[in-house]
């Protein structure tokens, strides 16, 4: 069943994000190519798709993706624990990522 009306967490979108360069050959993406592509990879509410209040034309979830590039230098984020590299408006998996998820995905656990 879709989701009405929860909002979807920044750990929801951090996981789309690794599920969408895990499944790319390159391994990387444009942000504006993951703001294209993540409505597929996560169950948006009627919260989440709504107008931001804090930057015009983009919906309320964007800020979660915002806040994975915005607070790349805190412990925990995968850009500062070396899973993605973020350059120049582009993020990509590193070694080590590629190697997280193929872990997750041999463990029987979605990345």
């Amino acid at each position: 069943m879709p989701n009405t009306n929860a909002r979807v967490s920044e750990v929801d979108v951090t996981v789309a994000v690794f599920r969408f360069l895990g499944a790319s050959p390159s391994g990387e993406a444009s942000v504006d190519q993951l703001k294209a592509a993540l409505p597929a990879y996560l169950d948006l509410g009627r919260e989440d798709r709504a107008p931001s209040c804090i930057r015009q034309g983009e919906q309320v979830w964007e800020q979660q993706l915002r806040n994975f590039i915005n607070h790349r230098l805190k412990p925990g984020n995968p850009i500062k624990e070396g899973l993605v590299s973020f350059m120049d408006g582009h993020i990509a998996l590193t070694p080590a990522g590629r190697d997280q998820i193929t872990r997750q995905v041999l463990a029987g656990r979605q990345p």
